[in-house]
């Protein structure tokens, strides 16, 4: 009797969580660097110096590197899938959340703090465990690919992002892309991810099930 795998149907269920991982990347660190986009339009609205615009950036750098080991106790303890849900879901809701803002205290707020903190979840040293579980013999290539998601998304998205908020403005521009990013790679960690082979049944080796067995 066959038992049907992603194995057995030809793809091996660890190229979704590496999509899933690019995606997130290709999204996730371009908002992070995106900024400087959005600065002149925002410094204009809100007569801002460039150095008390450029505060909230730095608070963001500096959150987001204390939030990878953070980000690595917490996937130790909770496991990947919850932790990289929860750092997708901070990102998403700061990038909407710069639509919505008021004052600098809102740029603090969203960009500085619930980005940075987004790190714990939204980076490279995140997907890395995931990846490392489920990528045994191939997994530098798994680690190329997901790591050329960061590069592709600022090569792709910063011309996009600066066409939309030349057309749409800024605080749609966020608003817009903020909810993509939500509606779409929220549901996908959440369902797609899966901290280990073993948690569908796969072996973590070759992607087939335990005992299972051809005739």
């Amino acid at each position: 009797m066959t038992t049907r795998t992603s194995s057995d149907k030809g793809i091996y269920y660890g190229w979704y969580i590496l999509a899933v991982s690019f995606l997130i990347l290709f999204m996730g660190l371009t908002f992070r660097q995106s900024f400087q986009i959005f600065f002149k339009p925002i410094q204009d609205e809100f007569q801002l110096s460039r150095a008390a615009l450029s505060l909230p950036v730095a608070l963001s750098l500096i959150l987001f590197g204390i939030a990878q080991p953070v980000g690595g106790l917490l996937i130790t303890r909770f496991g990947s899938r919850k932790v990289i849900t929860f750092g997708v879901t901070l990102t998403g809701i700061a990038v909407l959340g710069m639509s919505q803002i008021s004052s600098v205290w809102g740029i603090y707020f969203f960009f500085g703090i619930l980005l940075g903190l987004g790190g714990t979840g939204n980076s490279f040293t995140s997907v890395t465990p995931v990846l490392s579980s489920w990528f045994q013999e191939r997994r530098g290539r798994a680690f190329s690919i997901a790591a050329c998601g960061s590069s592709l998304g600022q090569l792709i998205m910063m011309p996009a992002l600066a066409f939309i908020l030349a057309t749409l403005g800024w605080r749609s521009t966020y608003f817009w892309t903020g909810t993509l990013f939500l509606v779409i790679s929220v549901p996908l960690c959440f369902f797609v991810i899966r901290n280990r082979p073993e948690d569908i049944g796969l072996n973590r080796s070759n992607g087939e099930a335990p005992g299972s067995k051809s005739s």
